[in-house]
């Protein structure tokens, strides 16, 4: 019989915090009372499968009614291409490298970073 470890995805309520101060990546809306930003869990790629849930640190900084309008769309990668203007890895990565370098004294972001660098 074969056993399955249980993988423990990687959990930040810093990161998410953080990401929910930077500018909205579709529209360079800051964020303030008029512009509500959520952080959005990217799911396209291998941040995730059946089952699991996706890391903290696959996120990206949306505007909320851009984040509603997002889980509305046809597909989440078709959503990607239609309205950001660099692929989401790529995205992904610049806030995962910015928190590591600026604000991460932990380093679970930079284990993120190294790991999601792996599966590329």
């Amino acid at each position: 019989m074969t056993s399955f470890q249980k993988i423990k995805t990687p959990r930040s309520p810093k990161y998410l915090a953080w990401i929910r101060t930077q500018p909205c990546c579709a529209t360079d809306c800051p964020p303030s009372d008029y512009c509500q930003i959520v952080a959005h869990h990217v799911r396209s790629g291998n941040g995730g499968g059946i089952g699991m849930k996706v890391s903290d640190y696959r996120t990206i900084p949306l505007r909320a009614d851009i984040h509603n309008e997002l889980h509305g769309y046809c597909s989440e990668k078709q959503w990607y291409a239609d309205f950001l203007d660099v692929h989401w890895d790529e995205m992904v990565l610049r806030y995962m490298l910015k928190y590591a370098l600026e604000i991460d004294e932990s380093k679970n972001a930079m284990r993120a970073l190294e790991q999601m660098l792996v599966e590329l």
